[in-house]
């Protein structure tokens, strides 16, 4: 039994031809469409032709006197040479526009679908939105009023478990209830912490939060801070240092708020910093105008891809140190949401390892000799 093989080649032979030509058409229709003249340059071609079909009987009877039936065969066989690639190549300008101009309709058709569709996702998207922005509302006034009513109950628990401790009213008559009470109002203020921090992120994403403001030394808030967080860098092993500049300008700031800052970044600070570590306060001018004020520490550090995982809502970085720590994650972003608020910026850089610097920059409005301003303003104004 015999097997013919086909071989594809010899069946594609016979379409070289075809291939050819209407390759030679592609490439003439793509020229043509480059000149930008093609209805100009057949109209040319046509008219001459025409015109060569008038024109040679007489030419060729009256010069040389050619029959004029020879002369007709001549010329018709020119004309045929000439129009038939000219013909073959109109039919396929033809066919391209036509196929083009169906394209060009279903592309259309599937814009218009496609268009459709966006419009109905997008009409789901904003539905979505606003029910996140609902949800998200509804959530904050939450916390609000929740973190309001707890505070009452909280300061009672607080001032009881402090009179006790300090056994005000007389002996407790059990030395393992001062240890307990002690314990209770521990546990207290810093519940009342973490209370009040989620109730400033709720002031604020309702845009409740409003700055008072007052022209304040930045010198004075950075030395109460560190006088409030030194007992808890002495019990963790850790040495406390200040950096701030002489002569620094005054700050129109909520000083509140500046305090908040600073105690939250200490407090962090403190925090993820092993013993025998150091944490540094520093203040000074920037070249560019403003003030700078930096806490820098010596712990733990994190990678770059940690950095915006911190700065997130009630968020930590996940690390067996921090897991040891009490906190719902507001500190850094409750510290930026502040320093937005005094159109400042928060920058952070960090290395594991290594330790990590916190930047609070306030901008230049914010810094200056304020009282020579109003003096000046007064004096324009009484003139």
């Amino acid at each position: 039994m015999h097997v013919i093989e086909h071989d594809p080649e010899s069946r594609e032979a016979p379409r070289q031809p075809a291939a050819r030509v209407e390759g030679l058409l592609e490439w003439a229709y793509r020229i043509s469409i480059r000149l930008g003249f093609t209805k100009l340059l057949v109209g040319i071609v046509l008219a001459a032709i025409v015109i060569a079909v008038a024109l040679a009987v007489p030419i060729w009877d009256y010069f040389y006197g050619v029959p004029a039936d020879q002369v007709v065969v001549v010329t018709m066989t020119v004309a045929l040479f000439t129009a038939t690639p000219l013909g073959c190549f109109l039919v396929y300008v033809i066919m391209k526009e036509e196929a083009t101009r169906q394209e060009l309709f279903e592309s259309n058709e599937i814009l218009k679908n496609e268009r459709e569709v966006q419009i109905d996702t997008l009409k789901e998207l904003r539905v979505a939105r606003d029910k996140a922005r609902a949800a998200n509302d509804a959530k904050t006034q939450f916390l609000a009023n929740m973190s309001h009513e707890l505070r009452t109950p909280l300061n009672a628990v607080i001032g009881f478990s402090e009179v006790i401790a300090k056994e005000i009213r007389g002996p407790a008559g059990n030395p393992e209830y001062v240890t307990y009470a002690e314990a209770i109002n521990e546990s207290g203020t810093h519940l009342l912490e973490l209370i009040n921090d989620i109730l400033d992120v709720a002031r604020i994403e309702v845009g409740g939060y409003k700055l008072n403001e007052e022209v304040v030394g930045v010198a004075a808030i950075a030395a109460s801070s560190l006088r409030l967080i030194e007992p808890r860098a002495r019990s963790a092993g850790l040495e406390l240092r200040s950096e701030i500049e002489d002569d620094l300008p005054e700050l129109r700031c909520d000083p509140r708020a500046v305090k908040q800052m600073l105690l939250n970044l200490l407090a962090n600070a403190v925090t993820f910093t092993p013993p025998e570590g150091s944490i540094t306060l520093a203040a000074r001018r920037r070249p560019q105008g403003g003030l700078l004020v930096q806490v820098t520490d010596t712990g733990i550090g994190m990678s770059e891809e940690e950095i915006p995982y911190a700065m997130a809502r009630f968020s930590q970085v996940e690390d067996s140190w921090a897991k040891e720590h009490q906190g719902v994650g507001l500190g850094l972003t409750l510290t930026n949401d502040l320093i937005r608020l005094h159109g400042g910026s928060l920058s952070i850089s960090s290395k594991l390892d290594v330790g990590t610097t916190v930047s609070l920059i306030f901008p230049p409005e914010r810094c200056g000799d304020f009282e020579s301003a109003r003096r000046g303003t007064t004096a324009r104004a009484a003139r």
